[in-house]
């Protein structure tokens, strides 16, 4: 608005008026350089009235920036820890599945060596919870914890076991008698060795016998039966022992007599000992042919190297011959090839000996 009123005032100065107009005119442009600087001054108070609250309102958004800014970073600061973190969580679950996987396969093993170091009349007592870990291992239907829960029952019987057979157990079962029958008793664990004596009073041994799932009572005679009567009820009683764990029995009940196994050997029997029946007659045949071959005496060598040394060749043969058998040979021989080299006359007595 200045600007216009200064060249309003410049053109009418320019004009070529007269002194009246030229009043008037310049009172007219006065007037609007009044009323313009006084818009401006208007305008400048106004200007400094809201440069205050615009600029506190400039200096909050500022701040609410940087505050957005900081929180923005701290977002992503948090982000990059989240990521890191879930990585680091996955990794440890990882970790954890492979060691419950190992824990698992270590379980399974223990379970599978306790089945097979029980006895078998004690099958009776732990073979469900040993099943039903076997199973839980390999069903893929159930959580890992109640695999676990299984594996452990499994365990758990394993060392109830282990307490129950320290100092020797007794037990409540059935075993097949030596009669075939299936009856009830009671059992006796002594270490590796087992014991039941049932209900109607015979006892024995108990046993693992082959394509039978229960133990088999081995009856070792009427004089032990009181002592496994009082070990299987109270622990206290005589029984025998056998250190060999059943092997020595064994062996006494694979013994056989002669005539036991040439019945065996069935039909094929009778040729084989015809042969060892002739074989027999051959090496008693020449027994005796071997035991009459006469020996060479000492006094009859030296009788023919007596004659040798005296140019008697004659005498020397008759004197061989005059030896029987086959030592007789060989001197004949010797005096023939008296005079041929060491070698040959070797070679000629070898001969002599093998003919």
């Amino acid at each position: 608005m200045k600007k216009i009123a200064v060249i309003l005032a410049i053109t009418l100065a320019t004009m070529p008026l007269g002194a009246q107009e030229f009043d008037r005119a310049r009172a007219i442009a006065v007037t609007d350089l009044k009323d313009a600087l006084a818009e401006l001054v208007d305008l400048r108070k106004t200007i400094e009235a809201e440069r205050i609250p615009l600029a506190k309102e400039l200096s909050d958004l500022e701040g609410k920036a940087r505050r957005l800014r900081e929180e923005a970073e701290s977002s992503k600061r948090l982000v990059d820890n989240t990521d890191v973190d879930l990585n680091t969580r996955e990794d440890r679950v990882k970790r954890l599945e492979a060691n419950n996987g190992y824990l698992a396969s270590n379980l399974s093993d223990y379970i599978r060596r306790f089945e097979s170091i029980i006895h078998i009349g004690e099958q009776q007592l732990y073979q469900e919870k040993i099943d039903a870990a076997k199973l839980a291992a390999e069903d893929t239907t159930i959580s890992g914890e109640e695999k676990f829960r299984a594996q452990l029952a499994g365990i758990d019987a394993a060392f109830e076991r282990m307490e129950r057979v320290i100092g020797g157990d007794t037990f409540v079962g059935h075993a097949v008698m030596p009669g075939g029958s299936y009856e009830e008793g009671k059992f006796a664990i002594l270490g590796p060795i087992a014991f039941f004596s049932s209900n109607n009073g015979v006892s024995g041994l108990a046993e693992l016998e082959m394509n039978s799932t229960n133990a088999v009572v081995r009856d070792i005679g009427e004089d032990y039966y009181a002592g496994i009567s009082g070990v299987a009820g109270s622990l206290n009683g005589i029984v025998p022992i056998d250190s060999t764990l059943g092997d020595a029995r064994k062996m006494e009940l694979t013994k056989e007599t002669l005539i036991q196994h040439i019945q065996k050997g069935g039909i094929v029997m009778y040729p084989i000992l015809a042969l060892a029946a002739f074989a027999l007659m051959v090496a008693i045949f020449k027994y005796f042919e071997i035991g009459a071959v006469k020996r060479a005496k000492q006094k009859d060598l030296d009788i023919i190297l007596d004659f040798l040394k005296n140019d008697d060749r004659e005498r020397a043969m008759s004197f061989a011959k005059s030896v029987k058998g086959p030592v007789g040979e060989m001197l004949v021989s010797a005096v023939e090839h008296m005079d041929s080299d060491n070698e040959l006359l070797e070679e000629v007595l070898y001969e002599r000996i093998i003919t």
